[in-house]
C-alpha cells in the first residue's frame, strides 16, 4: 500500500500498467531482482539502513517493470524471541519511511482515513484508506494516516489536558467517553480473533507497544528529515500473537 501511495497509483499512474497477479511491493527477504532491471532503475539507496526495499519498489513502480509473487516458494521466517527485539524491529521499520516518502513526495500534504480492516493475500490494499487531503507545492512534507490508534491517543490527550486544567464536566465527560469508544475501536482485532481472555490481553499489550515503537519511529525520524509522518498503526489487521513479529 505504501508504494501505491508514494507513486499515486490511485490517480491513474502505476495501475495503468498493472497486470493480473502483479503487486507493488515485496519484502527484501523474499525479493529477487533482475540485473537488467537494476541497470534501469538503479541500485539500492545506501542512505537507507532499513526500508531500502520500499525505496527500490517505489522506483520499480515508476518503471516499465512488474513484480509478481512466486506462490510455489516455501519460506521459513525466524520471529523475534524477545519483546525488546520485537520493538527494536518495528522501530527500525519506521526509521526511513519518512525519508523515502519525502524523496518522492517533497512539498506534498496528504491525509488518509482508515476505512476497512480487510486484507487480500496478506497485503493491505490501497483501498483500505480514503485520501482526504492531497496538496502539492506546500511548505514542508506531511503524511498522516487517521487510524484507530491515532484517534484514541488524540482523544485521550484531550481528555487528560482538559482534566488537568480543570475544565467543566461537559467538556471532560464527552472526551472521556469518546476515548473509551476509540479504544474499543482500536482493540477490535484483539477482541474478535482471540479465543481466551489471557490471549486477548497479551496480544493487546504487545501490539500496543509495537505500535508505539512503529508510529513513534516515524514521528521522531520524520522530524529529523523535515517531514511530519504519522504512520498507519498495525491495528487494522487481524494478526494473531504468533504472527505479529
Amino acid at each position: 500500500m505504501l508504494i501505491d501511495i508514494f507513486m499515486k497509483s490511485s490517480k491513474g499512474g502505476y495501475l495503468g500498467k498493472e497486470m493480473p497477479g502483479s503487486i507493488s511491493f515485496i519484502s527484501n527477504n523474499t525479493l529477487c531482482l533482475r540485473r537488467k532491471m537494476l541497470d534501469e532503475v538503479g541500485i539500492y539507496d545506501e542512505t537507507c539502513e532499513r526500508s531500502e526495499d520500499v525505496d527500490i519498489c517505489a522506483r520499480i513502480a515508476r518503471s516499465r517493470w512488474l513484480m509478481f509473487l512466486c506462490r510455489g516458494m516455501i519460506l521459513q521466517h525466524r520471529s523475534r524471541v524477545s519483546l525488546g527485539d520485537l520493538l527494536a524491529q518495528w522501530w527500525g521499520y519506521g526509521k526511513y519511511i519518512p525519508y523515502v516518502f519525502k524523496k518522492y513526495n517533497s512539498g506534498q500534504w496528504e491525509v488518509f482515513l482508515c476505512r476497512s480492516s480487510k486484507e487480500e493475500d496478506g497485503r493491505s490494499p490501497a483501498g483500505q484508506y480514503n485520501n482526504l487531503v492531497y496538496r502539492e507545492g506546500m511548505p514542508g512534507t506531511i503524511c498522516i494516516f487517521i487510524s484507530p490508534f491515532l484517534v484514541f491517543h488524540c482523544l485521550l490527550f484531550g481528555y487528560l489536558a482538559s482534566a488537568l486544567v480543570g475544565a467543566a464536566w461537559f467538556v471532560t465527560m464527552p472526551l472521556g467517553c469518546a476515548s473509551l469508544a476509540a479504544l474499543i475501536w482500536y482493540l477490535q482485532p484483539d477482541i474478535f480473533i482471540t479465543t481466551s481472555a489471557s490471549e486477548m490481553i497479551s496480544l493487546a499489550i504487545i501490539r500496543y507497544l509495537v505500535n508505539v515503537a512503529f508510529v513513534g519511529s516515524h514521528l521522531v525520524n520524520g522530524w529529523r528529515c523535515g517531514t511530519l509522518y504519522v504512520a498507519q498503526a498495525i491495528s487494522e489487521r487481524g494478526s494473531r500473537l504468533d504472527n505479529i513479529g
